[in-house]
């Protein structure tokens, strides 16, 4: 194998085959994803700040907010005297 290939797994395809239909003019509304794909948040999140409608499948049990939720570590613990 050439030394200038790069491995890339099928997801990484996938998005490189939406970029490149959208930069070529191929006229879409939205992509559609099964849940190999759709569990990928990584994917979604790519897809989303590229400004690209998706549906996609996702595990019943993944979990989604409405908002962003607020994280962060708490302060130190006191505690507690009876």
């Amino acid at each position: 194998m050439p030394d200038d290939i790069v491995f890339k797994n099928k997801a990484q395809l996938a998005k490189e085959m939406i970029l490149h239909a959208r930069d070529n003019g191929v006229p879409f509304g939205w992509v559609g994803m099964d849940s190999f794909y759709g569990n990928l948040p990584w994917l979604r999140n790519d897809l989303d700040a590229e400004g690209i409608t998706y549906i996609a499948d996702i595990h019943r049990d993944t979990w989604v907010w409405l908002s962003l939720p607020k994280i962060g570590i708490n302060g130190p613990r006191r505690a507690l005297h009876r």
